[in-house]
């Protein structure tokens, strides 16, 4: 299912801080992985949960990402920090969507039959056919 994700400014700013030597540009799949080894607790108590989709980039363009989700439903994004055009007091909004969003168990799970590799590429296709169809209808482009 398709799902929306307003961006949590504040805990994203705080998760980058906490772990920001281990946050890097464009590996958003190894920081996701990062970030579930410093804040295991969170994703173990039902509070975060590990999300892939994509994230708005520019105009009607989304990227192919990861990035966390809390119990409400906001996206948790500690990459968007090492990105030099992130404005976190951008009047814009920072959207997030996914098609996959997993517990930590289910996370290990796809990753270990994946050969430990975090991006899970060609592991959700008919989550992301689903999120292409939802794209095209909405005029937006979906890339990667």
């Amino acid at each position: 299912m398709i799902k929306e994700h307003v961006l949590n400014i504040e805990l994203s700013r705080q998760v980058y801080e906490n772990c920001s030597d281990n946050i890097l540009p464009k590996h958003c799949y190894n920081n996701v992985w990062n970030v579930l080894q410093e804040y295991s607790s969170c994703f173990l108590e039902g509070d975060w949960f590990i999300a892939f989709g994509y994230v708005h980039a520019t105009q009607n363009l989304y990227a192919r990402h990861a990035f966390i989700v809390n119990k409400d439903g906001e996206a948790i994004d500690p990459t968007l920090y090492t990105l030099s055009y992130f404005d976190e007091d951008e009047e814009r909004e920072h959207k997030h969507v996914s098609f996959s969003v997993m517990t930590m168990r289910e996370y290990i799970d796809k990753i270990s039959k994946n050969d430990n590799q975090p991006a899970l590429f060609g592991k959700f296709r008919e989550e992301e056919k689903e999120a292409w169809d939802w794209a095209s209808e909405r005029g937006f482009v979906f890339a990667g």
